[in-house]
């Protein structure tokens, strides 16, 4: 099984709510080989909130994963709330996923002083 963790964040400006995503995937392939993408943009419609933002910058990650062939992701987000529970718009999100897409995620605790590996 190809399995990915993807790690993302959102920048959000509440004037105009203009707004951009990055995600950072590490693909492990079977036979071993890792694959490291960075991939991000500017959103093409405009998030109401920054937790729409960051939101949308797990979908973009998951779905990137998702059709380099992973079938088991781990996302880590600061978006607590994502972790915890899923928005209306999850199932929406996730239908446009391959069906045997297992989601797995982790908070990582963002703006802080720390700077370890995940924070950064």
């Amino acid at each position: 099984m190809i399995r990915s963790t993807v790690i993302t964040d959102a920048s959000f400006c509440p004037y105009t709510r203009a707004g951009g995503w990055a995600a950072w995937i590490n693909v492990n392939w079977p036979e071993g080989r890792h694959e490291r993408i960075l991939r991000g943009g500017q959103f093409c419609g405009l998030p109401k909130t920054s937790g729409e933002a960051e939101k949308w910058a797990c979908y973009n990650g998951i779905w990137i994963a998702a059709h380099m062939g992973a079938r088991d992701i781990l996302v880590q987000t600061d978006l607590l709330s994502l972790v915890n529970n899923r928005p209306p718009d999850y199932q929406e999100a996730a239908a446009r996923w391959p069906s045997e897409v297992k989601v797995r995620w982790r908070h990582v605790k963002g703006h802080t002083a720390g700077k370890d590996r995940r924070t950064e």
